[in-house]
C-alpha cells in the first residue's frame, strides 16, 4: 500500500520534484526506476491517494494495479509546461487505463482531473472517505493473502503488458477501445 503524506498546513500531496535538481531527476531515471521496481513486483500493488497527484509520484501510481483517492483528490502532470519529458513508461501505462485522447489531455494539454473525473475515466477504480482511505485498502488484501502463494505471481505476471488485451482495461464491461 502506497501513500502520499503532506504537511499538516496545506492538503496533503504527492508529487514529483520541485527544484532545480528536477533536471537531474528526470536525466537519472529515478522516477523510471522507482515505477518501474513497483510495477515489477510480483503482488497486488494499491496507490491509497490522499490529496494531489502529480509530476514523478504520478508514475508511481500508474505503476500500481489499484488506485484509490479521497473525493478532493486532484491529478495532473505537468511535465510540458515546465519542459521536461513524461518517464518513457507513464504514457504507456495511462493510456492502458485511460485511452489515448484523455492522456493526451493529460500529458500534452496539462489537463487537471478532478477524482470523479479520474473515477469516471478509469484512471482510479475507488473513491474513499479521507478517514477510511488506508482501511478500504485492506479488505482487498485480506481476500488476496488467503490466496496460495504460488499463484500470485503467476497471476499477476498475466497482466503485464507483453501478455494483457488490447483494451481499455481488461474486463471492463464499458468496452471502452483505447
Amino acid at each position: 500500500l502506497a501513500r502520499g503524506f503532506g504537511e499538516r498546513r496545506r492538503p496533503p500531496r504527492c508529487t514529483g520534484v520541485r527544484s532545480s535538481a528536477a533536471e537531474e531527476v528526470y536525466r537519472g531515471q529515478i522516477w523510471e526506476r522507482v515505477s518501474s521496481a513497483i510495477a515489477d513486483l510480483p503482488a497486488l500493488t494499491i496507490a491509497a491517494l490522499n490529496g494531489t497527484l502529480a509530476g514523478g509520484a504520478f508514475g508511481m501510481a500508474l505503476a500500481c494495479d489499484l488506485r484509490l483517492a479521497v473525493p478532493e483528490a486532484k491529478f495532473f502532470y505537468p511535465v510540458m509546461e515546465r519542459g521536461f519529458l513524461p518517464q518513457p513508461s507513464d504514457p504507456g501505462r495511462l493510456r492502458a487505463l485511460i485511452g489515448p485522447a484523455r492522456s493526451k489531455l493529460i500529458l500534452m494539454a496539462g489537463h487537471k482531473m478532478t477524482a470523479t473525473d479520474a473515477l469516471n475515466a478509469g484512471l482510479i477504480d475507488q473513491i474513499c472517505a479521507k478517514d477510511t482511505l488506508s482501511a478500504a485498502a485492506y479488505p482487498i488484501t485480506e481476500q488476496l493473502s488467503k490466496a496460495q502463494a504460488s499463484n500470485v505471481a503467476p497471476v499477476h505476471a498475466m497482466f503485464t503488458t507483453s501478455h494483457a488485451p488490447h483494451s481499455r482495461r481488461a474486463g471492463d464491461p464499458r468496452g471502452k477501445q483505447s
